[in-house]
């Protein structure tokens, strides 16, 4: 026995655990087992059961040999330890029947016999080999036993086989077909109908190559659910080969296999009857709407013929002179501006009526609306070509009334003078706004477009503040439409002009964004603005990968689920406190009614973009996440990068899409019921008038545009757009201190996003946080519980949800449900997974465990919740938890203060003289990193059904080389990096990343299955032994077991032994003690902190001599644990012993030094300073 062996066995009281006498020991310098297969291997090669004879189910359960291999197998592949004798057999059967029909199961197998396979060739591993056994055992037994339908075949096949196929992710392929799919199928097909050319159904038709794909994907649902059952069925038999060549049961890979299996499973896709299901609800949740965009279509097609006829009649009408007068200030503005960057907004073409003559099969340049009017001016684009007739005569008409446009007035400020005066008696009661937008059948948008378009003509023309100042003046009392966050920017920008004169222009267009590339800006600036749309690719490549949507997708089905209840109780205590709500349309159900009732919502969003088209691309503009705050107020153009990135993210983007726009008809809905409930109290409206809140009827009317047009009707429609951003948290905050904080952190591309990638998010997170919790019960929740003349109690009915989701969390904390970490959750396996991408678990999960481990004993003993003697606060970082908990910073992308945390943590390492070079490369390759997200789906599925079991091992890419350490951190999430890095290695003389070394266990770290993280938006981890259970549940730190010396190779090299030392010591201790589980949490912690200490110094003795072998000198090149100790030593000693040591021996071309002999010197300087021979 060794000497720390000898003083395991004295400290602890134990005798030495069986399960470590009978493998070998790290400290044990005898030779290890030769090759070859293990006794319990031979034993079963020889055993009966692997003759080719058929075995039956009776016969193989009465087989003690297959028995106890699946009882392993059981133990080790699902942590099913508590099995019943009677159904092991019956167990294990039922896994291969879903290795044969769930694609995840067959790569877990391969995963698993990979994995079992390396470990018993590399290590010559005992246990591995016996698994490697008991899996080809029992594969080949199952193989042999005949198939249920047989005589001496084993029961309950159906349900097993169904089970499989429901846990299977290829399964739900009809399901995760994005929303617009159907009706933009529909859409297509009836395109051509007679006097309709789908008007409307332009709204549909995606600008992005990535949508379009997933608009065609959507619109053949049945041949895109043939070709990805086709794919998965090809994955899964990949993997199955593999599982059987790595367990010897199969001699080569099969192609023609291959090509038939996939063949098969597109013949026979099980995500059929799935979409079939999904088909038949959407078609019952639409039972009762008809062809709602048709008769949306033809009413709108009236309304513009009216608007026409009306527009015709007062251009014949209007005086000549103010006629000329409004064509030339309207010409000003011309298309030609356009190529100089004139306009750079999004908008959304929906062209009526050139739709209506091609339908009717007229020629194409004639159905241009206004062309027979040679001399009506055109104008900037923002303005919808099909509109501008209207909109000249809309302004022909108002400036007429008026008296026509003074000297020097801006056709701007002339129109608000004349609105302005409306009051006086002379025009109250003929001109009215609202009838105008109704008579020419317009929109504010289309007034705020014009004020626009004037606005930039007067910066870029006049280069005037007084002349852009009047333009704005004129745009108060919402005579233009424009949002007061947009007139704030507006008097923000013009503070250049008034400071700076002509020098202030191209500010002036920056800050209200009617800027561009093209425009005559400095290079810097040229190079500041190139930075950022770079910058804008990266963010969005954050966002690319399948499992972000995933996660997305559960986050938006969630809030939808929040959103319910919270109505369902607003609405409940309205009717308690006898304020009963009208309903005219669906309501406590509205926002989930906008998910499943497709086909309403999107004609709904057809109408609503055809007529309000900066609305519209406000709310709808892609990747919201990445904009600063004057994006989103303009919905600017997107540059070339941005658009890339939208296209990386379309399918991300189609999901956040069908989230909005069920928000939007549903505040849309509700905002409708509370407006006809306030007319009935007043006693204007009663029961019967509901058709005329019905948002249904009003889009089947064609009256939408015209009420949403009104006052009253503006503002619930930019509330609506408002919960719609909020609902998929990418609302602008009201808060001009955060809007401040967004705008810098975009100001300062790849530095200030490195940290923060997502901070709108951020800010809606908090918020939602805030608003959901117990705090806000009493901030805002009584308080308007005790106003008078409420439309409703949401801000009470979200503290009481939020209030309900706490419980929750807390029941959930105290659940077998639960991991050991606040973030975790359990799988049946004992496996665990992150929470935290799925917002708003997060922070409900953070408060609510810090409430569990509060709790008292005696009440969670009766409530029949496991052991809870585990303590509030632990050794962890508990304030980076908590930002990560309630801003939901992992949520888009896993980086952002975490990726800082743990930088910070790195650095943090003592005695590192490359702390800061260290942190800067690592910054830089990150941000490299991350443009290969996208390439993320291809490695994982990759390392999960095809790639070797070193593409799985968890690797260690830090290195005391700065070049490997950025090249292999840059590479990490590439396919094959591992093979890259060696290729690289070969060619640079770089070093490829080594395998990681866990201070907390002996076995290699595997990412199991890894494809999971795009199916299931989570990536699963390997369980836990029982001494990092311990340490989880106690919140005592890794740095118990080691703190990292600030070289790479040393904390590898300490973690080795260290974590061999924890598998075959501390582990068993654990397990076998009769006193540990006694202990208070306060003594397992100082139990298990004493047992680290106590044999530290033997491990480190064992690091020292380890680290001298020729083995660890020629891989690094130098002696990582003299290297630590040379760190150590003082600044001045250094100094002097590196000057000697190049007067002796030079300085090494590559950089690395022999830190001996560096030692040796320094040790001797030291000695000569303290004996006062150097100063200090």
């Amino acid at each position: 026995m060794s000497l720390l062996e000898q003083r395991y066995a004295d400290r602890l009281g134990v005798t030495q655990p069986k399960a470590v006498t009978e493998t070998s020991s790290i400290f044990d310098t005898s030779p290890a087992p030769s090759g070859g297969g293990s006794l319990l291997s031979n034993r079963f090669a020889q055993s009966d059961t692997f003759n080719n004879s058929v075995k039956s189910y009776e016969a193989i359960k009465r087989n003690p040999a297959v028995f106890e291999a699946a009882k392993r197998f059981l133990a080790d592949r699902h942590g099913m330890t508590k099995v019943k004798d009677e159904d092991v057999i019956d167990e294990f059967i039922s896994h291969f029947r879903s290795f044969d029909v769930n694609e995840m199961t067959t790569a877990g197998d391969y995963g698993y016999v990979s994995a079992a396979a390396s470990d018993a060739t590399k290590r010559d591993d005992e246990k591995a080999q016996m698994r490697l056994a008991d899996y080809r055992l029992l594969y080949q037994t199952f193989r042999e036993m005949p198939h249920f339908y047989e005589e001496g075949g084993a029961e309950n096949a159906f349900g097993d086989y169904v089970e499989g196929l429901l846990k299977a992710p290829s399964t739900y392929l009809g399901l995760l077909l994005p929303g617009y799919g159907k009706a933009a199928g529909v859409a297509s097909s009836q395109a051509a109908k007679a006097a309709v050319a789908g008007t409307l159904r332009q709204a549909f038709q995606p600008q992005r190559i990535g949508s379009r794909m997933i608009q065609a994907a959507a619109s053949n649902p049945i041949k895109t659910t043939i070709a990805g059952e086709a794919a998965f069925g090809a994955l899964q038999n990949v993997a199955a080969q593999k599982t059987e060549l790595e367990a010897d049961l199969r001699k080569e890979f099969d192609n023609k296999e291959l090509m038939v299996t996939s063949v098969a499973s597109g013949v026979l896709p099980a995500a059929a009857a799935i979409g079939l299901a999904k088909t038949g609800f959407s078609r019952f949740a639409e039972r009762n709407v008809g062809d709602l965009l048709d008769e949306a279509d033809k009413a709108e097609l009236k309304l513009i013929a009216e608007a026409n006829e009306a527009a015709e009649k007062t251009l014949n009408d209007v005086d000549d002179k103010i006629l000329d007068d409004t064509k030339e200030v309207l010409r000003a503005l011309d298309p030609e501006a356009v190529k100089r960057g004139e306009a750079v907004k999004d908008k959304v073409r929906d062209e009526l009526e050139t739709g209506y003559k091609m339908g009717m099969g007229m020629d194409k340049d004639a159905a241009i609306p206004g062309e027979e009017y040679d001399f009506i001016p055109t104008f900037d684009i923002v303005l919808d070509p099909s509109k501008k007739k209207r909109i000249f005569a809309m302004t022909t008409e108002i400036l007429a009334k008026g008296g026509g446009r003074r000297e020097g007035e801006r056709i701007t400020e002339a129109i608000g003078r004349v609105l302005r005066s409306a009051s006086d008696e002379t025009l109250e009661n003929n001109l009215n706004l609202g009838d105008i937008f109704k008579k020419y059948n317009l929109t504010p948008d289309d007034f705020a477009n014009m004020f626009m378009a004037d606005v930039s003509h007067a910066a870029r023309t006049l280069q005037q503040a007084g002349a852009v100042r009047k333009a704005i003046d004129a745009s108060y009392d919402d005579l233009f439409g424009l949002s007061a966050q947009r007139k704030g920017d507006l008097y923000q920008a013009t503070k250049a002009l008034e400071e700076e004169g002509s020098a202030g222009v191209n500010r002036f267009l920056e800050k209200t964004d009617m800027i561009t590339d093209d425009m005559n800006v400095g290079i810097a600036k040229r190079m500041l603005n190139g930075a950022k749309a770079l910058d804008a690719l990266r963010l969005a490549s954050m966002t690319s990968q399948t499992g972000t949507t995933v996660r997305n997708t559960v986050s938006g089905v969630a809030r939808v689920g929040i959103d319910t209840l919270t109505k369902a109780l607003d609405r409940g205590i309205s009717t308690a406190v006898g304020k009963n709500v009208a309903k005219a349309n669906e309501d406590i159900f509205a926002v989930l009614f906008g998910i499943t009732n497709k086909k309403e919502a999107m004609a709904i969003e057809a109408i609503f973009k055809s007529g309000f088209t900066t609305k519209a691309s406000q709310m709808f503009r892609e990747l919201q996440d990445i904009a600063n705050t004057t994006d989103m107020a303009a919905g600017v153009k997107m540059d070339k990068m941005r658009a890339i990135g939208a296209n990386l993210n379309a399918l991300n983007q189609a999901s956040d899409n069908m989230f909005k726009r069920a928000a939007f008809v549903g505040s849309l809905k509700r905002q409708l019921n509370e407006l006809f409930t306030r007319q009935i109290r007043e006693g204007n409206k009663t029961q019967a008038d509901a058709a005329e809140y019905n948002l249904r009827e009003i889009v089947r009317t064609g009256k939408f545009k015209g009420f949403y047009s009104t006052g009253e009707g503006k503002k619930m429609l930019d509330k609506a757009v408002e919960d719609a951003l909020y609902f998929t948290y990418q609302k602008t905050p009201d808060s001009q201190v955060a809007r401040a904080l967004i705008d810098g952190i975009h100001k300062a591309p790849f530095l200030t996003t490195s940290l923060v990638p997502f901070p709108r998010f951020i800010a809606n997170a908090m918020r939602f946080t805030y608003e959901y919790s117990p705090l806000y019960l009493l901030d805002a929740g009584f308080v308007r519980f005790a106003a008078k003349n409420q439309d409703n109690y949401e801000e009470l009915a979200k503290g009481l949800v939020g209030t309900g989701l706490l419980m929750g969390a807390i029941g959930y904390r105290m659940s077998e449900h639960a991991g050991e970490n606040w973030w975790e959750g359990r799988r049946a396996d004992g496996s665990t997974y992150d929470l935290r991408p799925f917002f708003p678990a997060a922070p409900f999960l953070f408060l609510g465990d810090l409430v569990a481990r509060s709790i008292d004993q005696d009440v969670a003993n009766i409530a029949g919740f496991k052991e809870q003697d585990r303590p509030l606060y632990g050794d962890r970082n508990e304030l980076a938890d908590a930002i990560q908990a309630l801003s939901g910073t992992q949520f888009r992308a896993g980086m952002g203060l975490y990726a800082l945390d743990n930088a910070l943590r790195d650095v943090m390492a003592e005695d590192d003289p490359q702390k800061a070079q260290r942190m800067l490369t690592a910054a830089a390759a990150n941000i490299i990193n991350t443009f290969s997200i996208p390439m993320t789906m291809l490695q994982d599925t990759y390392n999960t059904f095809a790639a070797p079991d070193d593409a799985r091992i968890v690797r260690n890419t830090n290195s005391s080389d700065m070049l490997s350490f950025f090249i292999n951190k840059s590479l990490a999430r590439i396919p094959m990096n591992y093979r890259i890095e060696e290729f690289l290695s070969e060619k640079l003389g770089t070093n490829p990343s080594e395998i990681y070394q866990s201070p907390t266990r002996a076995e290699d770290l595997r990412r199991t299955t890894p494809f999971s993280r795009q199916v299931y938006g989570a990536l699963f981890n390997e369980r836990k032994n029982r001494f990092e259970k311990e340490l989880a549940e106690l919140k005592i730190s890794r740095q118990i077991v080691f703190a990292k010396t600030g070289v790479p190779e040393a904390d590898a090299l300490i973690a080795q032994f260290m974590g061999e030392y924890i598998t075959d010591y501390v582990v068993p201790a654990i397990e076998q003690s009769d006193v540990y589980d006694k202990l208070t949490r306060e003594g397992k912690k100082d139990f298990l902190k004493r047992v680290i200490q106590e044999y530290r110094s033997d491990i480190m003795d064992l690091v020292e001599y380890n680290s001298k072998q020729p083995v660890y000198k020629e891989r690094y090149g130098f002696d990582p644990m003299e290297k630590t100790a040379w760190n150590k030593v003082q600044k001045v000693d250094k100094e002097r012993a590196m000057k000697v040591y190049h007067e002796n021996h030079g300085v090494p071309e590559d950089g690395k030094y022999d830190y001996t002999k560096l030692l040796y010197y320094a040790k001797y300087i030291a000695q000569m300073r303290k004996g006062g021979v150097f100063d200090d």
